[in-house]
């Protein structure tokens, strides 16, 4: 009787231990599903953040694009303005010039030049 009674108490203890094992089992398949959950988590993030990444050097290519692209074109506006001031500039000195030469032929022609005064002469 002995036996039998040592044999059920032996039963039993490996019942409450199998349930233990259960119970821990269980919770670590919870666990797993977890760390799964935040492992595909964090992979999508990962890849989200590559992919923004991605996109904000494209968008700096693009913008560094753009002022290289406005530089030149102001360069190149610049140098025809400069051209034009050049042109105009030229044209002044030439229409300087007729005008001078065309008051010295009036005042040859008036007779000397005393008797005419022009308001830039004043």
């Amino acid at each position: 009787m002995n036996e039998l009674f040592s044999s059920h108490e032996k039963l039993s203890k490996l019942e409450v231990a199998h349930q233990s094992l259960k119970n821990s089992h269980e919770l670590l398949k919870e666990s797993e599903k977890r760390t799964r959950g935040l492992y595909e988590s964090v992979c999508h993030e990962k890849h989200n953040q590559k992919e923004l990444l991605t996109n904000l050097h494209s968008i700096q290519n693009k913008l560094e694009m753009a002022e290289f692209e406005n530089k030149t074109r102001l360069g190149t506006q610049v140098q025809t303005l400069e051209r034009e001031v050049g042109v105009l500039k030229d044209q002044l000195h030439a229409e300087e010039n007729r005008r001078s030469t065309m008051m010295d032929a009036y005042e040859v022609q008036v007779g000397g030049g005393g008797g005419v005064r022009w308001v830039d002469d004043i």
